[in-house]
Protein backbone atom coordinates (compact mmCIF):
# COMPACT_ATOMS: atom_id res chain seq x y z
CA UNK A 1 0.00 0.00 0.00
CA UNK A 2 1.57 3.48 -1.15
CA UNK A 3 0.71 6.94 -0.03
CA UNK A 4 -1.05 7.59 -3.64
CA UNK A 5 -3.21 4.54 -3.02
CA UNK A 6 -3.67 5.46 0.47
CA UNK A 7 -4.72 9.27 -0.78
CA UNK A 8 -7.80 7.78 -3.30
CA UNK A 9 -9.30 6.94 0.11
CA UNK A 10 -9.25 10.23 1.78
CA UNK A 11 -11.64 12.90 2.05
CA UNK A 12 -10.15 15.84 0.21
CA UNK A 13 -12.85 18.26 2.43
CA UNK A 14 -12.30 16.48 6.13
CA UNK A 15 -9.07 14.73 5.80
CA UNK A 16 -10.88 11.41 6.87
CA UNK A 17 -10.10 7.96 5.54
CA UNK A 18 -13.19 5.86 4.26
CA UNK A 19 -13.67 2.67 5.86
CA UNK A 20 -14.09 0.71 2.46
CA UNK A 21 -9.79 1.18 2.82
CA UNK A 22 -10.23 -2.23 4.64
CA UNK A 23 -11.80 -4.51 2.28
CA UNK A 24 -8.26 -3.45 0.33
CA UNK A 25 -5.73 -3.92 3.51
CA UNK A 26 -4.81 -5.46 6.93
CA UNK A 27 -2.80 -3.18 7.85
CA UNK A 28 -4.06 -1.19 10.74
CA UNK A 29 -5.20 2.98 10.80
CA UNK A 30 -1.56 4.21 12.58
CA UNK A 31 0.63 2.01 9.56
CA UNK A 32 -1.57 3.29 7.45
CA UNK A 33 -1.67 6.99 8.75
CA UNK A 34 2.53 6.67 8.89
CA UNK A 35 2.24 5.94 5.18
CA UNK A 36 0.50 8.18 4.42
CA UNK A 37 2.31 11.36 6.31
CA UNK A 38 5.44 9.50 5.32
CA UNK A 39 6.84 8.69 9.28
CA UNK A 40 7.75 5.94 11.06
CA UNK A 41 5.43 4.27 13.80
CA UNK A 42 6.15 5.42 16.81
CA UNK A 43 4.97 2.82 19.86
CA UNK A 44 5.96 5.05 22.23
CA UNK A 45 3.25 7.79 21.58
CA UNK A 46 -0.53 7.27 22.09
CA UNK A 47 -2.13 7.35 18.39
CA UNK A 48 -5.62 8.78 18.43
CA UNK A 49 -7.01 8.46 14.82
CA UNK A 50 -6.30 8.93 11.23
CA UNK A 51 -6.87 12.91 11.65
CA UNK A 52 -5.60 13.61 14.55
CA UNK A 53 -2.59 11.44 14.43
CA UNK A 54 -0.16 11.11 17.25
CA UNK A 55 -1.54 12.10 20.56
CA UNK A 56 0.99 14.87 22.39
CA UNK A 57 1.48 12.52 25.15
CA UNK A 58 3.30 9.04 25.66
CA UNK A 59 1.89 5.91 25.91
CA UNK A 60 0.89 4.45 29.46
CA UNK A 61 3.39 1.78 29.79
CA UNK A 62 6.20 3.77 28.17
CA UNK A 63 9.38 4.43 30.45
CA UNK A 64 11.73 7.16 29.41
CA UNK A 65 15.13 5.80 30.29
CA UNK A 66 17.57 6.40 26.90
CA UNK A 67 19.20 10.17 27.08
CA UNK A 68 18.78 9.65 23.73
CA UNK A 69 14.82 9.66 23.50
CA UNK A 70 14.98 12.96 25.32
CA UNK A 71 16.48 14.92 22.32
CA UNK A 72 13.66 12.84 20.09
CA UNK A 73 10.39 14.00 22.01
CA UNK A 74 11.87 17.15 23.20
CA UNK A 75 9.11 19.00 21.33
CA UNK A 76 6.61 16.79 23.85
CA UNK A 77 8.78 17.75 26.82
CA UNK A 78 9.01 21.09 26.65
CA UNK A 79 5.93 23.29 26.56
CA UNK A 80 5.76 26.33 24.77
CA UNK A 81 7.04 28.66 27.48
CA UNK A 82 9.96 26.77 28.27
CA UNK A 83 9.21 24.40 30.86
CA UNK A 84 9.00 20.48 31.67
CA UNK A 85 6.07 19.08 30.53
CA UNK A 86 5.51 16.66 33.24
CA UNK A 87 1.92 15.73 33.40
CA UNK A 88 2.78 14.19 29.61
CA UNK A 89 5.44 12.03 31.13
CA UNK A 90 4.51 8.54 32.30
CA UNK A 91 7.82 7.32 34.07
CA UNK A 92 11.31 8.60 33.45
CA UNK A 93 14.37 7.88 34.65
CA UNK A 94 16.49 10.76 34.63
CA UNK A 95 16.81 13.95 37.32
CA UNK A 96 15.11 17.50 35.95
CA UNK A 97 18.51 18.52 35.84
CA UNK A 98 20.04 15.34 33.31
CA UNK A 99 17.05 16.09 31.05
CA UNK A 100 18.14 19.87 31.13
CA UNK A 101 21.68 19.03 30.37
CA UNK A 102 21.10 16.39 27.49
CA UNK A 103 18.77 18.88 25.31
CA UNK A 104 20.75 22.10 26.15
CA UNK A 105 23.82 21.74 28.07
CA UNK A 106 25.42 22.00 31.03
CA UNK A 107 25.57 26.18 32.48
CA UNK A 108 29.07 27.14 32.81
CA UNK A 109 30.50 30.49 34.29
CA UNK A 110 30.74 33.44 32.15
CA UNK A 111 34.17 34.95 33.93
CA UNK A 112 35.86 31.11 35.36
CA UNK A 113 34.11 28.66 33.06
CA UNK A 114 32.84 26.44 35.97
CA UNK A 115 30.28 24.66 36.71
CA UNK A 116 27.39 26.95 37.94
CA UNK A 117 24.48 26.37 40.04
CA UNK A 118 21.41 24.95 38.32
CA UNK A 119 18.01 26.93 39.62
CA UNK A 120 15.22 24.86 37.57
CA UNK A 121 14.49 24.00 33.75
CA UNK A 122 12.54 26.94 32.86
CA UNK A 123 15.67 29.22 34.26
CA UNK A 124 18.65 26.97 33.18
CA UNK A 125 21.60 27.69 35.34
CA UNK A 126 22.86 31.03 36.98
CA UNK A 127 25.16 32.97 34.84
CA UNK A 128 27.94 33.04 36.98
CA UNK A 129 29.51 30.55 40.06
CA UNK A 130 29.45 31.65 43.49
CA UNK A 131 32.56 33.19 44.07
CA UNK A 132 32.61 35.18 40.24
CA UNK A 133 29.17 36.47 41.29
CA UNK A 134 30.26 39.12 44.38
CA UNK A 135 31.84 40.66 40.64
CA UNK A 136 29.44 40.61 38.14
CA UNK A 137 26.05 39.35 39.46
CA UNK A 138 26.72 41.68 42.39
CA UNK A 139 26.37 44.45 40.04
CA UNK A 140 23.27 43.88 39.17
CA UNK A 141 22.19 43.03 42.87
CA UNK A 142 23.72 46.92 43.44
CA UNK A 143 21.85 48.12 40.45
CA UNK A 144 18.67 46.69 42.00
CA UNK A 145 19.15 48.13 45.54
CA UNK A 146 19.81 51.69 44.12
CA UNK A 147 16.71 51.34 41.96
CA UNK A 148 14.96 50.11 45.04
CA UNK A 149 16.29 52.56 46.89
CA UNK A 150 15.59 55.44 44.96
CA UNK A 151 12.02 54.46 44.79
CA UNK A 152 11.82 54.35 48.43
CA UNK A 153 13.84 57.43 49.97
CA UNK A 154 14.63 59.40 46.69
CA UNK A 155 18.82 58.49 47.12
CA UNK A 156 21.07 55.61 45.52
CA UNK A 157 21.84 54.76 49.36
CA UNK A 158 19.56 54.06 52.34
CA UNK A 159 22.18 55.77 55.10
CA UNK A 160 21.87 59.05 52.88
CA UNK A 161 18.18 59.26 53.21
CA UNK A 162 17.68 61.71 56.57
CA UNK A 163 15.00 59.76 57.80
CA UNK A 164 17.17 56.65 58.22
CA UNK A 165 19.66 59.26 59.54
CA UNK A 166 17.18 60.01 62.55
CA UNK A 167 16.36 56.47 63.06
CA UNK A 168 20.20 55.48 63.70
CA UNK A 169 21.04 58.64 65.70
CA UNK A 170 18.07 58.03 68.26
CA UNK A 171 19.18 53.93 68.00
CA UNK A 172 22.82 55.38 69.15
CA UNK A 173 22.11 57.97 71.61
CA UNK A 174 20.58 58.47 75.60
CA UNK A 175 19.24 61.35 76.60
CA UNK A 176 20.91 63.22 73.70
CA UNK A 177 24.58 61.72 74.04
CA UNK A 178 25.90 58.71 72.60
CA UNK A 179 25.71 55.25 74.03
CA UNK A 180 29.33 54.58 74.15
CA UNK A 181 29.40 50.87 74.93
CA UNK A 182 33.42 50.69 75.61
CA UNK A 183 33.18 53.23 78.02
CA UNK A 184 30.36 51.41 79.79
CA UNK A 185 32.62 48.29 79.91
CA UNK A 186 35.52 50.28 81.65
CA UNK A 187 33.06 51.73 84.40
CA UNK A 188 32.01 48.00 85.37
CA UNK A 189 35.82 46.34 85.32
CA UNK A 190 37.25 49.32 87.03
CA UNK A 191 33.96 48.99 89.66
CA UNK A 192 34.68 45.40 89.84
CA UNK A 193 38.22 45.06 89.50
CA UNK A 194 39.64 48.73 90.16
CA UNK A 195 40.98 48.83 86.81
CA UNK A 196 40.79 47.60 83.42
CA UNK A 197 40.27 43.98 83.38
CA UNK A 198 43.49 43.64 81.21
CA UNK A 199 45.44 45.39 83.31
CA UNK A 200 45.30 42.70 86.02
CA UNK A 201 47.77 41.01 87.06
CA UNK A 202 45.37 38.03 87.17
CA UNK A 203 45.11 38.85 83.14
CA UNK A 204 48.88 39.56 82.72
CA UNK A 205 50.04 36.03 84.25
CA UNK A 206 47.61 34.47 82.76
CA UNK A 207 48.17 35.68 79.13
CA UNK A 208 52.13 34.92 79.77
CA UNK A 209 51.86 31.40 81.04
CA UNK A 210 49.15 30.64 78.05
CA UNK A 211 51.80 32.35 75.45
CA UNK A 212 54.54 30.40 76.89
CA UNK A 213 52.74 26.63 76.63
CA UNK A 214 51.63 27.44 72.80
CA UNK A 215 54.56 29.40 71.82
CA UNK A 216 57.58 29.00 74.09
CA UNK A 217 57.82 32.63 74.32
CA UNK A 218 55.88 35.23 76.23
CA UNK A 219 54.55 37.90 73.78
CA UNK A 220 54.25 36.37 70.79
CA UNK A 221 54.00 39.35 68.61
CA UNK A 222 57.81 39.88 69.56
CA UNK A 223 59.27 36.87 67.47
CA UNK A 224 58.65 37.27 63.55
CA UNK A 225 57.93 33.18 63.34
CA UNK A 226 55.63 33.31 65.97
CA UNK A 227 53.38 36.11 64.31
CA UNK A 228 53.45 33.78 61.29
CA UNK A 229 52.34 30.96 62.89
CA UNK A 230 49.17 32.87 64.73
CA UNK A 231 48.37 34.33 61.42
CA UNK A 232 48.48 30.88 59.54
CA UNK A 233 46.35 29.84 62.34
CA UNK A 234 44.07 32.19 62.23
CA UNK A 235 43.51 31.88 58.70
CA UNK A 236 42.72 28.43 59.14
CA UNK A 237 40.19 28.96 61.09
CA UNK A 238 38.13 31.46 59.11
CA UNK A 239 38.27 28.99 56.25
CA UNK A 240 37.24 26.36 58.04
CA UNK A 241 34.45 28.47 59.26
CA UNK A 242 33.34 29.88 55.71
CA UNK A 243 34.92 33.58 56.65
CA UNK A 244 37.29 33.10 54.32
CA UNK A 245 37.86 32.21 50.74
CA UNK A 246 41.66 30.26 49.88
CA UNK A 247 44.14 32.23 47.66
CA UNK A 248 43.85 29.30 45.19
CA UNK A 249 39.89 29.31 44.94
CA UNK A 250 39.79 32.73 44.25
CA UNK A 251 39.59 34.64 41.11
CA UNK A 252 42.63 37.02 39.50
CA UNK A 253 41.13 39.92 39.90
CA UNK A 254 40.31 39.56 43.97
CA UNK A 255 43.38 38.04 44.69
CA UNK A 256 45.12 41.05 42.63
CA UNK A 257 42.73 43.02 45.24
CA UNK A 258 43.53 41.52 47.86
CA UNK A 259 47.33 42.34 47.51
CA UNK A 260 46.73 45.81 46.38
CA UNK A 261 44.97 46.56 49.52
CA UNK A 262 47.60 44.95 51.86
CA UNK A 263 49.97 47.55 50.24
CA UNK A 264 47.71 50.35 50.47
CA UNK A 265 47.40 50.01 54.31
CA UNK A 266 50.97 50.10 54.76
CA UNK A 267 51.53 53.42 53.26
CA UNK A 268 48.29 54.57 54.81
CA UNK A 269 49.36 57.09 57.42
CA UNK A 270 51.61 58.48 54.90
CA UNK A 271 49.07 60.11 52.97
CA UNK A 272 48.33 63.46 52.90
CA UNK A 273 45.15 64.99 54.90
CA UNK A 274 44.60 61.29 56.06
CA UNK A 275 42.74 62.59 59.29
CA UNK A 276 39.48 63.75 56.97
CA UNK A 277 38.71 60.35 56.23
CA UNK A 278 35.28 58.97 57.31
CA UNK A 279 32.28 57.42 56.34
CA UNK A 280 30.22 58.90 53.14
CA UNK A 281 26.91 57.78 55.11
CA UNK A 282 27.35 59.07 58.28
CA UNK A 283 29.51 62.81 56.85
CA UNK A 284 28.58 64.58 54.15
CA UNK A 285 32.02 66.01 53.70
CA UNK A 286 33.74 62.47 54.31
CA UNK A 287 36.65 61.86 51.94
CA UNK A 288 37.92 58.33 50.73
CA UNK A 289 41.32 57.30 49.70
CA UNK A 290 41.71 57.25 45.83
CA UNK A 291 44.26 55.15 43.41
CA UNK A 292 44.70 57.61 41.18
CA UNK A 293 45.53 54.57 38.51
CA UNK A 294 42.68 52.82 39.44
CA UNK A 295 43.11 48.96 40.76
CA UNK A 296 41.00 47.33 37.72
CA UNK A 297 43.18 49.32 35.47
CA UNK A 298 46.52 48.59 36.93
CA UNK A 299 44.95 44.63 36.78
CA UNK A 300 44.46 44.70 33.21
CA UNK A 301 47.87 46.60 32.40
CA UNK A 302 49.53 43.80 34.68
CA UNK A 303 51.03 46.46 37.00
CA UNK A 304 52.19 45.00 40.26
CA UNK A 305 50.32 45.66 43.60
CA UNK A 306 52.88 47.33 45.25
CA UNK A 307 53.32 49.80 42.70
CA UNK A 308 49.21 50.76 42.51
CA UNK A 309 49.34 50.40 46.56
CA UNK A 310 52.72 52.71 46.64
CA UNK A 311 52.11 56.22 48.21
CA UNK A 312 52.78 57.80 45.17
CA UNK A 313 49.51 56.33 43.72
CA UNK A 314 47.17 57.36 47.16
CA UNK A 315 45.10 60.69 47.64
CA UNK A 316 42.50 61.98 49.57
CA UNK A 317 39.55 63.00 47.87
CA UNK A 318 35.84 63.66 48.49
CA UNK A 319 33.58 60.91 48.58
CA UNK A 320 31.45 62.38 45.90
CA UNK A 321 34.15 63.02 43.40
CA UNK A 322 35.92 59.54 44.25
CA UNK A 323 31.90 57.42 42.96
CA UNK A 324 31.75 59.61 40.00
CA UNK A 325 35.53 58.46 39.45
CA UNK A 326 34.87 55.03 39.81
CA UNK A 327 37.47 52.93 37.84
CA UNK A 328 38.69 56.09 36.21
CA UNK A 329 42.73 57.18 36.06
CA UNK A 330 43.38 60.68 36.93
CA UNK A 331 47.06 60.36 35.94
CA UNK A 332 48.42 57.73 33.02
CA UNK A 333 50.78 55.07 33.45
CA UNK A 334 53.72 56.27 32.01
CA UNK A 335 53.18 59.09 34.99
CA UNK A 336 52.65 56.82 37.87
CA UNK A 337 55.85 54.68 36.78
CA UNK A 338 57.57 57.93 36.86
CA UNK A 339 56.41 59.06 39.66
CA UNK A 340 57.18 55.14 41.32
CA UNK A 341 60.87 55.16 39.86
CA UNK A 342 61.52 58.71 41.09
CA UNK A 343 60.37 58.11 44.83
CA UNK A 344 63.17 54.80 44.84
CA UNK A 345 65.74 56.46 43.90
CA UNK A 346 65.20 59.21 46.78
Amino acid sequence: MTKTDIEKFVNPNTGRLSTRIKSYTDLSIEELYCIYNEIEKDENIKFISFTQGYSKKFSPNYILDDKKDLIKYKDLLITKIGRLATNKLCQVNFSVKEIYDTIYKKGMCKNCNKETKFISFAKGYKEYCTKCNNINGGIKAREKSIKTCLEKYGVDHPLKAEEIKAKKVKSMTINGKYNNNPDKAKRTETSKYGCVFQKTEKYINSRKNTCIQRYRVENPFEDKKTIKIIQMKRKNTMINSGKWIPDEERSLLEIYHKEVAKQTYKNIAKIPNIEKRGYRHLNEDAYEIDHKFSIIEGYRNNIPPYIIGNIVNLEMIHWKDNAHKSSKCSITLKKLLSSFNKSRSI
